[in-house]
């Protein structure tokens, strides 16, 4: 039988590619990333730089992703990006993993910074058990501990929730405990908001389609 087809060129080869292709103009390779905030957007504008002068040789969003990933090498960026790489691995199959090119560029790049600064997701509309799933998504890629992913997860919950769980006469003290009370705050908020629409319609009066003259 033939020789399988070669699989796809992962993240290191991309690291190669531009030296080995490159049409463009020959320019300084982007510094090695640490995640020091102070450096992140110098480092962005030398990923841009290179990216922008040499086109042709990424040809999907993905090629561009991985060409910035193979800079993050020291400190928690090398952590950061290996996660990234893992999870991309861990893709059911080829088919999966090619909608995985179709990622931005622009929106890693501000997803990255993200993680360098305070997290700023809010609740907002959504319930707590939505934000809870966004807020492990976004801070499973950090180094935080229980304190701080405390800390930013209080800052993004919804003020009425966080205002009943605060003032409970034994507030939860961890992160684990905290969103579980939300959660059961959240539910009983919603109970209470139903119950109350609900004694709201009831109240109004009925009158009948052919009322006694």
């Amino acid at each position: 039988p033939p020789p399988p087809p070669p699989p796809p060129p992962g993240p290191s080869s991309i690291n190669t590619m531009s030296s080995a292709t490159n049409k463009g103009p020959k320019l300084t390779p982007p510094s090695v990333f640490t995640s020091d905030c102070r450096r992140t957007d110098k480092f962005v504008q030398e990923v841009k730089l290179n990216i922008g002068a040499n086109l042709d040789d990424f040809k999907n969003e993905w090629a561009k992703i991985a060409y910035t990933l193979s800079f993050m090498k020291e400190g928690t960026a090398s952590s950061w990006a290996m996660k990234y790489i893992e999870d991309y691995e861990k893709l059911a199959s080829p088919s999966t993993k090619a909608d995985r090119s179709k990622d931005s560029w622009d929106e890693f790049i501000a997803w990255r910074d993200h993680k360098d600064a305070n997290p700023k997701l809010q609740q907002g509309r959504s319930s707590v058990d939505d934000y809870i799933t966004k807020f492990e998504d976004l801070a499973r890629y950090t180094e935080f501990n229980d304190a701080a992913l405390l800390e930013y997860f209080k800052k993004g919950l919804n003020w009425d929730i966080l205002h009943a769980i605060i003032h409970l006469p034994t507030p939860p003290s961890n992160y684990t405990n905290f969103k579980t009370t939300a959660i059961q705050e959240d539910l009983l908020q919603q109970q209470a908001t139903a119950e109350k629409s609900w004694r709201f319609c009831s109240a109004k009066p009925i009158y009948p389609d052919n009322p006694a003259p």
